[in-house]
């Protein structure tokens, strides 16, 4: 895991579970896989919402 996809995944914080990672913005379930929760957090990154 890269520095940058570890930021990600501590992002979510405490809304981690299992099986998806729950956007501590939004509320959405994001796979647990490190790019999708990184290009989510991203998303949110470009719209200012992080």
């Amino acid at each position: 895991m890269t520095p940058e996809q570890q930021a990600a995944w501590e992002w979510y914080g405490d809304l981690r579970v299992t099986e998806v990672l729950i956007c501590p913005v939004c509320g959405t379930g994001v796979a647990p896989v490190s790019d999708s929760a990184l290009l989510h957090k991203r998303w949110h990154e470009q719209r200012g919402e992080a």
